[in-house]
C-alpha cells in the first residue's frame, strides 16, 4: 500500500468514480498547472526518443545553476528528489541519522535501507511544530562524525518553516561537528518568502550542507520525476557514483531551456499563495471539530477533535469526490490528522462544503445514537 498522497488510480476503483471526478487534494501540486514553456518544450521531444539522454545531464544542470544563481558543478540531477534521498544515504552511510517528526516518510525509508540507527527527535505541535532549540542541541550530541540530520524547509506534513537563522544555527553545528545535513526544499518555492529561507548563500561554508530540491510540486509535473540537489562538488561526486546512468530522461531534460522563462509563471505563483494561504486557513479554522495549524506552504495540517477518526473523514469527503490525505500514517501523528492542499478559490470552497457536509453527517450519526 502506498504511504503517499495523490493515488487517483486507488481512489477510482475503490469508490468506482473516474479519476477525473475527484478534486485531489491530497497530493500539493500547484494548481496554475504546467507552465506553458515547459509543455511547449516537452512536446517536440518525441523525435529524439532514439538517442539517449545526457548522462551528465549539462544543459539541464546549466539552466538550473542559471535559475538558482549558483555553478552547475554545484548541481546533480535525479529522477526526482525521492531518488537523492536514497542516493545521498546510500552514499554517506551515516552511522546514525536524526529525524524530526512528523517529517516526509522517504526519510526514514532512505536510512533504514543503507542500515543507518534511527533517532527521533519529536516536534511540539503546541510550539506550532517548531523545533526546541535545547532538545535538538541535546540530539546533536548523540551525534558522531559521519552521521546525518536530515529537515524539511518547508516540513512536509507540518507545513512549518524553520527560521532562517535557526537553520544556518543547525548548519554551522552540523559542519563542526561533522555531520551530514540533508535539507529538503521541495516545496520551498510554493512558500511566500521563497528563497530566502534557503541556505543556498550559504553553501560555500557549509560543505557537508545537501540541499534537495524538485520541480515536482512547483512546477506541477509529477510525472517527469525531476529533481536536483545542490552541494559542494566533492560531495555531489560521491552521491553521483552511486547513481544509476541516465537517470535522468530526455523529456526531463528537455525543459532546460524553459527554465529561463518562468518570471511570469512564479510572479502568478506567489500571487496565489498570498490569496490563498490566509483564506483557506480561515475557512477551515470556522469549521467546528477541526483544527487546523497555521500553514506556511501549500497545504494545511489539521486535528479533529476527540472522537472523529481521520480515515473515516476521509473515506466520507472522497464520497462527495474529494480526496484528503490521511496524515495517521506520519511517525508523531495519530489517527486524528489529515492533511489537505491549497489550490483555487473555487476548488477550495469545494473543499470546505465536502468538510462541512462530512461533519454534519458525523454529528446527525451522534445524535441518532444519543
Amino acid at each position: 500500500m502506498s504511504v503517499h498522497g495523490g493515488n487517483l488510480r486507488a481512489a477510482s476503483r475503490h469508490y468506482g468514480r473516474d479519476e477525473s471526478a475527484f478534486l485531489d487534494f491530497s497530493a500539493n501540486i500547484n494548481p496554475l498547472g504546467l507552465p506553458t514553456p515547459i509543455s511547449d518544450a516537452l512536446h517536440g521531444t518525441v523525435d529524439r526518443l532514439h538517442a539517449y539522454p545526457d548522462p551528465d545531464c549539462v544543459a539541464l544542470r546549466e539552466a538550473i545553476a542559471r535559475l538558482d544563481g549558483v555553478e552547475a558543478d554545484r548541481v546533480l540531477c535525479g529522477n526526482g528528489a525521492s531518488e537523492l534521498i536514497q542516493i545521498a544515504f546510500d552514499a554517506l552511510r551515516p552511522r546514525r541519522t536524526l529525524l524530526l517528526t512528523p517529517g516526509f516518510f522517504d526519510y526514514e525509508r532512505s536510512a533504514r535501507l543503507c542500515g543507518s540507527e534511527l533517532q527521533f527527535l519529536p516536534l511540539d505541535p503546541d510550539r506550532g511544530w517548531q523545533v526546541d532549540p535545547n532538545a535538538l542541541h541535546d540530539a546533536l550530541d548523540d551525534l558522531s562524525p559521519g552521521d546525518a540530520v536530515i529537515t524539511g524547509q518547508p516540513n512536509n506534513p507540518t507545513s512549518t518553516l524553520w527560521p532562517r537563522e535557526t537553520l544556518l544555527e543547525l548548519a554551522c553545528a552540523c559542519r563542526d561537528r561533522g555531520i551530514y545535513l540533508l535539507v529538503d526544499e521541495a516545496f520551498l518555492f510554493l512558500t511566500l518568502p521563497g528563497r530566502t529561507s534557503s541556505l543556498i548563500d550559504e553553501l560555500a561554508d557549509l560543505p557537508q550542507t545537501l540541499l534537495l530540491r524538485a520541480f515536482t510540486k512547483s512546477l506541477a509535473l509529477p510525472g517527469l520525476r525531476l529533481g536536483y540537489a545542490i552541494a559542494a562538488p566533492e560531495l555531489l561526486t560521491r552521491l553521483k557514483q552511486r547513481q544509476i546512468t541516465w537517470s535522468v530522461n530526455a523529456f526531463a531534460q528537455a525543459i532546460a531551456p524553459a527554465l529561463d522563462q518562468l518570471n511570469d509563471y512564479f510572479t502568478n505563483t506567489y500571487a496565489w499563495l498570498a490569496a490563498e494561504l490566509d483564506a483557506q486557513f480561515a475557512a477551515l479554522s470556522a469549521i467546528e471539530g477541526l483544527t487546523p495549524f497555521s500553514p506556511e506552504t501549500n497545504f494545511v495540517l489539521a486535528r479533529l477533535d476527540d472522537g472523529l477518526r481521520a480515515g473515516d473523514l476521509c473515506n466520507q469527503t472522497a464520497k462527495s469526490g474529494v480526496l484528503i490525505r490521511n496524515a495517521s500514517n506520519f511517525r508523531g501523528l495519530d489517527e486524528r490528522y489529515i492533511r489537505m492542499a491549497v489550490k483555487s478559490r473555487g476548488e477550495n470552497a469545494a473543499l470546505i462544503a465536502a468538510l462541512r457536509k462530512a461533519f454534519a453527517h458525523f454529528h446527525t450519526d451522534t445524535c441518532e445514537e444519543d
